[in-house]
């Protein structure tokens, strides 16, 4: 059948592609559609002050949602936790999780979620469920920036303030940390309102019930387990999971290591304690043969607009940090993870 004005007929239809374009193509869409795990903690609403990194408003988060849900397949963090996700799941697909167990992750993320058809994983710092404590990077914030100081600068030193605590053997920082906070009213405490308040345990397992939702480990005390001694670390993996599945009455096996410290001690004592994967800060895709209690994940927050917000998911701003050796200014205050 001849072309008439340029157009193939009917049944003459366009030539296969060559094998070799093909790949090429699938591997363009590879590089910048990676497969990655978002990192959010906080939601909070609109014009919350202090403007912690780690805090993403309502509006911008509905926002990424959206946008999430509509550019891209979204699977739960256990289905990329399978060492073969590379290859059995979609190109380009996103998982959601969220760290520390904040209630507003049950009053204002979650419908969210379920408007938009997106699950998540949140990992919850066990030994805290139900108490009006803050946990101890809260209670810096708290503290540095509830004194009438300038935002601006309160924040820069409350983040230089939780980076060196960050260095400190356990027990050494909170009694360095116990000092400073006696010195600015002593510790601080969660109230009802408080946008970096706890779940407690109904919440909890109303979390936990959605279908949406599935419950993973932040530690027992969001002690950072490469700063206590191996006995300590060994607790709080064991005695949170335990925990845990007595509060929700569900299996839990995933956990998100505080801060993202770890290292190959404290993955072979998860292992140990019953977790199939465990979760990093570790600012990467995911990648054929990762360790699957080394996941990586890409940090979201409050500071990402919806261009940057894109160029997160493309991988694009994983390769500045490659470039500049850290993690893009945008992306992450070092003292708040």
């Amino acid at each position: 059948m001849t072309h008439i004005g340029g157009r193939r007929g009917r049944f003459n239809p366009r030539p296969a592609p060559h094998p070799l374009r093909r790949l090429a193509r699938r591997a363009i869409q590879n590089a910048f559609r990676p497969r990655c795990i978002l990192m959010y903690h906080a939601v909070v609403p609109d014009g919350t002050r202090p403007r912690l990194w780690s805090q993403v408003e309502i509006s911008t988060f509905e926002a990424q949602i959206r946008y999430l849900a509509r550019t891209r397949p979204v699977v739960r963090a256990r289905q990329m936790a399978d060492p073969a996700s590379p290859e059995t799941l979609p190109p380009g697909c996103v998982a959601v999780t969220f760290d520390d167990g904040y209630q507003n992750n049950l009053d204002l993320a979650l419908p969210v979620l379920e408007r938009h058809g997106v699950s998540a994983t949140v990992f919850v710092t066990a030994g805290l469920v139900g108490s009006k404590a803050l946990l101890w990077p809260d209670q810096v914030y708290e503290r540095w920036l509830g004194t009438g100081e300038d935002e601006g600068t309160g924040l820069a030193e409350a983040y230089a303030f939780v980076r060196y605590l960050k260095t400190l053997p356990d027990a050494r920082r909170q009694e360095v940390l116990a000092r400073k906070l006696s010195r600015r009213g002593g510790v601080p405490v969660a109230g009802q309102d408080h946008p970096r308040r706890l779940l407690d345990r109904v919440s909890l397992k109303r979390l936990a019930d959605s279908p949406w939702i599935e419950v993973g480990s932040h530690g027992l005390t969001h002690a950072l387990l490469t700063r206590v001694p191996p006995d300590r670390a060994r607790e709080e993996l064991c005695a949170s999971r335990r925990l845990l599945q007595h509060l929700i009455g569900q299996p839990v096996d995933l956990v998100a290591y505080p801060d993202g410290a770890w290292n190959g001690a404290i993955a072979a004592m998860a292992r140990a304690a019953g977790y199939r994967a465990g979760f990093t800060t570790r600012f990467e895709r995911i990648r054929s043969g990762f360790d699957p209690l080394a996941i990586p994940r890409y940090p979201v927050g409050g500071d990402l607009d919806r261009r940057a917000f894109a160029q997160l998911l493309a991988g694009l701003l994983e390769v500045r940090a490659r470039v500049r050796g850290s993690f893009p200014r945008i992306l992450c205050h070092q003292g708040d993870r």
